[in-house]
């Protein structure tokens, strides 16, 4: 299954489950992935996908640390919580990848 199709699959569960935070991370990974899609008029890689999802945590590490330095503790929580979801689905995919 493709990143992709878990992402959807996995955004139907989020809503059933009503799980908004998850919910809207996934959107998030959704529309990052459809945006390269029609930059490249194309479908993407898997190793396209890990791309993104890299750069997805990386941008949430960099807001992180802005967060702490702020003493901004609510959103630091919340960005914690993003980076893990982005984190679960960019070891599932390395490990599909390279394993």
């Amino acid at each position: 299954m493709s990143l992709k199709e878990t992402i959807n699959n996995d955004i139907k569960t989020a809503m059933k489950a009503k799980d908004k935070e998850t919910l809207a991370v996934l959107r998030m990974i959704k529309s990052a992935i459809q945006a390269a899609e029609i930059d490249k008029k194309s479908e993407l890689t898997e190793e396209e996908e890990l791309t993104i999802l890299s750069r997805e945590a990386k941008q949430r590490r960099e807001s992180l640390a802005e967060f702490v330095k702020a003493g901004r503790d609510e959103l630091v929580a919340k960005t914690e919580a993003e980076i893990e979801i982005v984190e679960r689905y960019l070891r599932n995919t390395y490990q599909h990848n390279f394993l």
